[in-house]
């Protein structure tokens, strides 16, 4: 029997469902939207609108809705209820704006290749904001569905409120506290991220990389993470554990009625506050719920530090700020500094990418001076940054053997498929399957022709959502002689490691990464488009001349 082909439910991009006698229907309406947002990107490029978008999105951002506290509770919002404004408007920001599956600007190209006025979820200050830009909005809707969003949100903090409560009365009746000591605990990390078991070998995985950056580490009982199913692992005298909660939950009867009091009060108080207009409190609710609970944390109790990585720049938790106030330091880090617009030729400014402008962690981890630059010139609330060099990430699933002597490591970003690709706000077309072509088929001519290899790793393993164009091109080169295709999973640090030199599409981290181990590293631009001075490339050369690269090569290979 032919398996029931799986569709895509409410429209996402990512998920999918089966839904028996309904899925003809919700298939067809996924497919009408999918197109009509392909159609308002293409009218949106056509007319060289692009940079407008961004502006909106980014004046969106800015839009400050309270310009005091005096409607702020820290029933909801505890003590740190002085910088409760920038919070909710950045957690507002990243669930309907732009980083969600339904959001504002899937909303935008979607109306606007319709034809139609935009109906979505938005507050009337940010209604305001869009018309200002000159799109029209069917009000009626964008209120109607901004009330069952807030609605859905108050239901869904009602929810934590009894779950946390739950979770904590079992943990209270079996005693079922972890033995930490001094820890620190990495957040959102999978089995990828954590040291190997029996490697005899280099890790190259975060928590490796970090307890030998760190000199602080040797004061430490325990490296707390994210990841589920896993394993002990001992690195040294310390122990690598799981806990499926950043921080403990609540562990005698006193702290729980108190939180019962406290969630009983915040639930009736954010529904009344819907009513009067001060959402914010009802959108936070669920966050309120887990700040509560580190509130009535014994402070000893939580990880002396937290760290973050830029999967989730867009939110800082709220529970974090408490935890802060307790005397716990909460880092940012990345695993990638590819997080700005390129600049092309003739242009003069380009603008930061957006949410940094809203960003508001206190530490930052940066790879290097170019990048501790862009931080504080794209960060708004002076924060602490320290420069560690390139960050280690991701640990190998299996060794990668040695190779070729005259091999020439060679990274791009691999293209995504239109459908998706057209759901964001791109300034430039620049990551598509023609510049991979052009990338691939020229550094193979040339590398071949003197005597090199290729070691050729692509940015990571997108599954479906990778161009077919671009899995085809890869694809054709399996068989071809001096290229070897190298596991998306394999650590570009280890890569790098094992080759000669690095060739790097602009303006991926890998190029830092050779730069920092001592290889040769270049970045190369097939279609000749951006500018050499570009503050992206940290200071790492740009080529894009064939014979400027057939030379740079030469001097390695020879």
């Amino acid at each position: 029997m032919k398996k029931e082909k799986k569709i895509n439910f409410l429209f996402f991009l990512f998920f999918n469902t089966n839904v028996p006698f309904l899925s003809y229907f919700i298939k067809k309406r996924r497919l009408r939207f999918l197109r009509g947002i392909m159609r308002g990107h293409n009218k949106i490029k056509k007319n060289n609108k692009m940079n407008s978008i961004y502006s909106l999105l980014d004046a969106i951002e800015k839009k400050v809705f309270l310009k005091s506290n005096n409607k702020l509770s820290p029933l909801i919002f505890g003590d740190c209820s002085d910088q409760a404004e920038i919070i909710f408007r950045q957690y507002l920001f990243s669930r309907t704006a732009y980083f969600s599956y339904v959001s504002f600007v899937k909303s935008l190209f979607y109306h606007i290749g319709i034809n139609s006025k935009i109906s979505c979820t938005l507050p009337i200050e940010w209604r305001e904001v869009v018309e200002e830009y000159g799109f029209e909005l069917n009000h009626i809707k964008c209120r109607l569905y901004w009330f069952f969003y807030i609605f859905s949100m108050y239901c869904y903090g009602v929810f934590e409120i009894i779950r946390n409560f739950l979770r904590s009365l079992i943990n209270i009746i079996k005693h079922k506290n972890v033995r930490t000591g001094k820890y620190i605990y990495f957040y959102n990390l999978d089995i990828s991220n954590l040291p190997k078991y029996d490697s005899k070998g280099k890790n190259y995985d975060i928590i490796s990389w970090y307890t030998q950056l760190n000199s602080n580490a040797k004061n430490y009982d325990t490296i707390a993470h994210s990841a589920e199913q896993t394993k002990i692992i001992n690195i040294g005298t310390k122990r690598v554990i799981n806990l499926s909660s950043p921080y403990p939950l609540l562990n005698n009867f006193k702290q729980l009625i108190v939180y019962f009091l406290w969630g009983f009060k915040a639930s009736l108080f954010s529904l009344f506050d819907i009513l009067r207009g001060r959402w914010w409190n009802a959108l936070m609710l669920a966050e309120s719920s887990k700040l509560r609970i580190v509130k009535l944390t014994n402070p000893n109790l939580l990880a002396k530090e937290y760290l973050f990585h830029n999967s989730n720049f867009a939110i800082r938790p709220l529970w974090t700020y408490q935890a802060e106030s307790y005397g716990s330091k909460i880092i940012f880090y990345f695993y990638s500094t590819n997080i700005r617009p390129r600049l092309y030729k003739n242009e003069k400014n380009i603008p930061f990418p957006i949410v940094f402008n809203s960003s508001n962690w206190p530490n930052y981890l940066a790879w290097d001076t170019h990048h501790e630059d862009f931080l504080r010139k794209s960060t708004t609330n002076n924060p602490s940054i320290e420069v560690t060099g390139p960050i280690s990430f991701q640990n190998y699933k299996k060794e990668l053997t040695d190779l070729p002597i005259k091999t020439i490591a060679i990274f791009d970003v691999q293209s995504f498929r239109e459908v998706f690709r057209k759901t964001l706000v791109e300034l430039s077309d620049y990551y598509v399957s023609q510049t991979n072509e052009v990338f691939i088929n020229e550094l193979y001519k040339l590398i071949y022709e003197l005597g090199g290899t290729i070691a050729f790793k692509k940015k990571r393993d997108i599954g479906k959502l990778e161009h077919y164009k671009y899995r085809k091109l890869i694809d054709k080169f399996k068989n071809k002689p001096n290229f070897i295709i190298i596991d998306p999973t394999t650590p570009a640090h280890q890569l790098i490691e094992k080759s000669k030199a690095s060739i790097s599409m602009p303006f991926t981290s890998t190029a830092l990464i050779a730069k920092h181990l001592g290889k040769p590293s270049i970045y190369y631009d097939p279609i000749d488009v951006l500018d050499k001075n570009d503050l992206a490339s940290h200071g790492i050369k740009i080529i894009s001349e064939l014979d400027i690269l057939k030379k740079w090569l030469s001097n390695i290979l020879n």
